[in-house]
C-alpha cells in the first residue's frame, strides 16, 4: 500500500503546537462557551491530523509538505 502522509515535520509541528494551545485555550481561559467548543474542536481537528500526518484538504489540490525520500522516484 502506497503511504498516503502529506504533512512534513514541520507543518505536523505548527498544527500540533497550535492544537493543542486552542485545546488549552478552550478548557482553561474564562470566555462564552461558544467559543470554547469551537476552539476544542477546531484544536481537536489540529491535533488529529498532525498525529495522522495527512491533511484531507491537500489532497484535491494535490498539496504535500512532506520531503521526499533521497533517491525516490
Amino acid at each position: 500500500m502506497k503511504n498516503r502522509q502529506n504533512m512534513g515535520g514541520l507543518d505536523r509541528l505548527g498544527r500540533l503546537v497550535i492544537g493543542l494551545a486552542l485545546i488549552a485555550t478552550g478548557l482553561f481561559v474564562a470566555t462564552a462557551s461558544g467559543w470554547k467548543v469551537i476552539a476544542i474542536a477546531v484544536g481537536a481537528v489540529l491535533v488529529t491530523t498532525a498525529a495522522a500526518g495527512i491533511c484531507p484538504g491537500y489532497f484535491p489540490f494535490g498539496i504535500t509538505t512532506r520531503r521526499p525520500w533521497l533517491g525516490a522516484r
